[in-house]
């Protein structure tokens, strides 16, 4: 579960010594090693002129008229997989103006995230979060599904402050007063073979359909399988659904089979409803209790 540490920063550290003591501080398989440089990531929060060393050359850029990555997410460094980057944080009117671009992690959204975190405040007021907790385990992965989320431990993350959210958390981020900055630690986790991100609807309580992550695009290529293939393509399929290590992959991949080959429909879903995947199993059971679904 989330939660917040409180620290003082006596003296600003500089970014190389916090990029080192994070690297052999935290083990990516324990989210609670990156408490041990929470104190040191709202010392490195204490340099003022940290964020602004990596912004300037991005508005040099554009003397040059080049491109420039978004300015939501500021890269300041990497070590084993992990990455230390500025976040952007801009308020409601300033996205409703049109004044800043919101590229990632929106407002009011309630998803789940495959990394652990820790923020820490660096300017302005600090913008909010809710944390939620579910039991992976139970849930299959299919929109609509029914899922028992935890009461939510809410934080804001400000300056001298640093929240850490272990993966699998379910967060919902909501907009700061005043445009703010904070200083985010991202330390990939341990994930499952074939896991994916998840989005949820607070108010029915269940999953919601979540596009934009890859194995939804790849279920949207593999659909279009269906649409457009040939011999070849039916091949393709039965080797996905044998072999692939996505579920989401393999249920499209059955979706498919059964629309290029409908008089063999039957036989497609009765092998799938043995995956030893639930989302693939639940997939099949509707096809099964309602012939001809799509």
């Amino acid at each position: 579960m989330s939660y917040e540490i409180d620290a003082v920063a006596s003296e600003a550290m500089a970014l190389q010594d916090f990029l080192q003591l994070a690297e052999q501080a935290i083990v990516p398989a324990d989210p609670h090693s990156l408490a041990h440089v929470a104190t040191a990531l709202c010392r490195l929060a204490a340099d003022q002129q940290l964020v602004l060393r990596h912004f300037n050359p991005r508005v040099e850029q554009y003397l040059a008229d080049k491109a420039t990555a978004s300015t939501q997410s500021i890269p300041l460094g990497t070590f084993n997989g992990c990455m230390l980057r500025a976040n952007v944080w801009p308020t409601e009117q300033d996205l409703r103006e049109g004044r800043m671009v919101q590229t990632a992690y929106p407002y009011y959204v309630a998803q789940d995230q495959p990394f652990h975190l820790l923020s820490a405040g660096y300017f302005g007021p600090g913008y909010a979060l809710d944390t939620y907790r579910y039991d992976e385990t139970t849930v299959a992965g299919y929109a609509g599904e029914p899922v028992r989320l935890e009461a939510p431990r809410s934080h804001i993350v400000a300056a001298g402050r640093a929240v850490l959210v272990p993966a699998g958390d379910v967060i919902v981020r909501r907009p700061p007063p005043t445009l703010s900055v904070t200083l985010d630690l991202v330390v990939p986790a341990p994930v499952p073979m074939g896991s994916e991100p998840r989005q949820f609807d607070l108010v029915k309580g269940e999953l919601q359909a979540r596009a934009g992550t890859m194995p939804a695009i790849r279920a949207s290529i593999v659909d279009l399988a269906a649409r457009a293939g040939d011999e070849h393509t039916v091949e393709l399929l039965q080797r996905l659904t044998r072999e692939h290590g996505c579920p989401r992959t393999r249920l499209a991949a059955f979706e498919s089979l059964a629309r290029l080959r409908p008089a063999d429909a039957s036989e497609s879903w009765a092998r799938a409803a043995q995956d030893s995947a639930a989302l693939v199993r639940h997939g099949a059971t509707q096809h099964i209790e309602q012939p001809g679904a799509q």
